[in-house]
C-alpha cells in the first residue's frame, strides 16, 4: 500500500520562517511561552496548516552544523543565537518543536525546507564569514553552481552570489537533501514536507536549467517514495508540497517540471507565488487547469502585506483572497504573514486570519482589489504601455450587483494610475464589461507627495458595476499629448467597494 496523501482542502496554511518571528521579538532569554505562542496566536482563527521553516540546504539547521562565531556585530545575531542557546536548554529542540506543539494543538504541521538559500551569499559579512554557512557548504566547493567564484569576498551588489548556491546536479547535494527529510523526522511528528523552491530559485548553472528538468523529477520521486515508507511506518498519509514560479514556463528555465509532478502524482499541493510582493493577480490560471481530476492541490499565496497607502490591511486581504477563491483555487496561504507585524498578533491582524479563508464570511465587507506592476514575461498584466486599444481581465469575488440591489453596497469605485498621464491633453476612452464610462464622471486628484496627477478614477457606484468572477476593462488611447515623448503607461488598477 502506497501512503500517498489523500485529496485534504486546507483553508488557510500559515508559514512560519522558522526564525525572525521566533527569536528576535523577545530579549534574551525568552520564555517558553513566547516560543510556543507562535503556535498559540493561531488557535482561533481559520489557520488549519501551520508551516514552520527548519532550515536551509546551504545555513541552518538542515545543512548541518553551521558555525558559531564567539563575537557578532549584529545585535540581532547576538539576540537570536542566544534565545535559541537558551531554548536548547530548557531541553526543546527550537528548529521543530513548534511542529509537534501545532500537533497537539490540533493543527496540521507542515515542515517546510528551503531548497536553497542565499541570504548568507549576499550578507555583509561574506558567505564565509563565521555565522553564514553550513560547515558542508564550506567543506564541499565543487557542490556550487559556480566552484571558481571566490566566496573569501564580500559578494553582496554582484551577479555572482547566485552561482555559489547548491547545484543539484550533484550527488552529495541530493544525498543532503535526502538525509534532511530523514533527520527532520527524526525529530519531530510533522504531517509532511514542503519543498521551498522560491527562496531563493537557482538550482544548476543558468545555462543548463532548462534540460535538468529530469534531475529534480527524479529527486521529487526519491523524496515522495521516502514519505510514502515514513507514512508505512507512521501509519499516515505524508504530504508533499512545493513553493514554485507563478508559472510554469518560469519555472521550467529555472529547472522545475512543476506540471510533470501534478501529472505523476508526486505532489499534494502547489503554491504558485511571486518572490517577495503582495499580489492579487499571481496568474495561477495553468496550475489550476493542470490539477483538474487530479489529487493535488493548488494554493493561492497571499505574500507579506499590502503597501501602507493601500488604506486597512484587510479590505486588501479580503479582496485578494475572494478572488483568488473565486477564481478556484483550494484555499489561501499566506507566506511572511508575521513580516514586520508585532508578536503575537494584534487583534486586527487575528481579524484577517479568521476571515479570509471562507468567501460567506468576507461577503458584504469592504475589499480593496488590485492589479499592480510586476514581471509581464510571467504573466502579469501590468505595467502596461498605452498606445491603442487594451484588455485588462481581472477576478472579483465580489457580488456587487446583488449588493446594489439589496441596498447594501454603499460604493465601489475604480482607480487607474498612470505613469507619464498628461490630463490636460490625453485623451482616453474607458469600458467596464462593454460599458463606457462616462468621461464627465472621470475624475483626476493630484497626487500632493509626487507632485503630479497621476490617476483617473470612476465612480462605480451608480453603474456600471463589475461583475462577481471574470471582468474586462477596455482602455483605447484616442490621442496622446503631442508634447510629452514618453510613453503613457498603466502601472496601476485599484477597484474599492464599501458596504452598509
Amino acid at each position: 500500500m502506497t501512503y500517498t496523501s489523500d485529496s485534504k482542502k486546507r483553508t488557510i496554511m500559515y508559514n512560519d520562517d522558522g526564525g525572525t518571528a521566533i527569536y528576535l521579538p523577545h530579549p534574551y532569554p525568552m520564555t517558553l511561552g513566547q516560543y510556543y505562542d507562535c503556535v498559540d496566536q493561531l488557535l482561533g482563527t481559520q489557520v488549519d496548516t501551520y508551516v514552520l521553516c527548519i532550515g536551509e540546504t546551504t545555513h541552518h539547521e538542515a545543512g548541518g552544523e553551521i558555525q558559531k562565531p564567539e563575537t557578532t556585530n549584529r545585535e540581532a545575531h547576538w539576540r537570536g543565537s542566544h534565545n535559541w542557546s537558551h531554548l536548547e536548554g530548557l531541553g526543546i529542540h527550537p528548529p521543530t518543536a513548534l511542529l509537534d506543539r501545532a500537533k497537539d494543538k490540533g493543527l496540521e504541521a507542515i515542515a517546510s525546507l528551503r531548497m536553497n538559500d542565499a541570504h548568507f551569499a549576499y550578507s555583509p559579512e561574506g558567505p564565509e564569514a563565521p555565522g553564514q554557512a553550513s560547515q558542508f557548504w564550506l567543506e564541499n566547493r565543487e557542490c556550487r553552481i559556480d566552484p571558481t567564484v571566490d566566496t573569501s569576498k564580500v559578494l553582496r551588489g554582484t551577479a555572482e552570489w547566485p552561482l555559489v548556491l547548491y547545484d543539484y546536479s550533484h550527488p552529495l547535494v541530493q544525498q543532503l537533501f535526502l538525509d534532511i527529510i530523514d533527520r527532520t523526522f527524526e525529530r519531530c511528528d510533522a504531517d509532511g514536507l514542503e519543498l521551498d523552491f522560491m527562496r531563493h530559485p537557482y538550482y544548476f548553472k543558468p545555462e543548463d536549467a532548462p534540460g535538468k528538468l529530469d534531475v529534480m523529477t527524479d529527486l521529487l520521486k526519491r523524496a515522495r517514495r521516502r514519505l510514502d515508507e515514513i507514512g508505512r511506518e507512521r501509519g499516515r498519509a505524508m504530504a508533499l508540497g512545493v513553493l514554485v514560479p507563478a508559472v510554469p514556463d518560469r519555472a521550467r528555465e529555472i529547472g522545475l517540471d512543476v506540471l510533470t509532478w501534478i501529472e505523476k502524482g508526486l505532489v499534494d499541493y502547489v503554491v504558485p507565488k511571486h518572490f517577495i510582493r503582495f499580489l492579487m493577480d499571481v496568474p495561477v490560471g495553468e496550475y489550476l487547469a493542470a490539477s483538474q481530476g487530479t489529487s493535488t492541490q493548488v494554493y493561492a499565496c497571499l505574500e507579506n502585506w499590502p503597501p501602507p497607502e493601500a488604506g486597512e490591511p484587510i479590505a486588501s486581504f479580503r479582496g485578494a483572497a475572494a478572488g483568488y477563491l473565486d477564481a478556484g483555487a483550494d484555499g489561501i496561504y499566506v507566506y511572511n504573514y508575521f513580516n514586520h507585524r508585532p508578536h503575537p498578533h494584534t487583534k486586527a491582524d487575528r481579524r484577517i486570519l479568521q476571515e479570509i479563508g471562507d468567501p460567506e464570511l468576507m461577503r458584504r465587507k469592504d475589499k480593496r482589489f488590485a492589479l499592480t506592476a510586476a514581471e509581464p514575461e510571467d504573466g502579469y498584466q501590468l505595467p502596461m504601455e498605452i498606445t491603442g486599444d487594451h484588455t485588462i481581465n481581472f477576478v472579483l469575488g465580489d457580488d456587487t450587483r446583488s449588493a446594489a440591489d439589496e441596498w447594501s453596497l454603499l460604493s465601489a469605485r475604480l482607480r487607474l494610475e498612470f505613469s507619464e498621464l498628461v490630463v490636460e491633453e490625453d485623451q482616453l476612452d474607458f469600458e467596464l464589461n462593454g460599458a463606457p464610462l462616462a468621461a464627465e464622471k472621470l475624475e483626476s486628484p493630484y497626487d500632493f507627495a509626487h507632485m503630479t496627477y497621476k490617476w483617473v478614477e470612476y465612480d462605480l457606484t451608480q453603474g456600471p458595476l463589475p461583475l462577481r468572477g471574470a471582468n474586462e476593462l477596455h482602455i483605447t488611447l484616442k490621442r496622446r499629448c503631442p508634447g510629452v515623448s514618453t510613453p503613457l503607461t498603466l502601472i496601476g488598477m485599484e477597484i474599492f467597494t464599501s458596504y452598509r
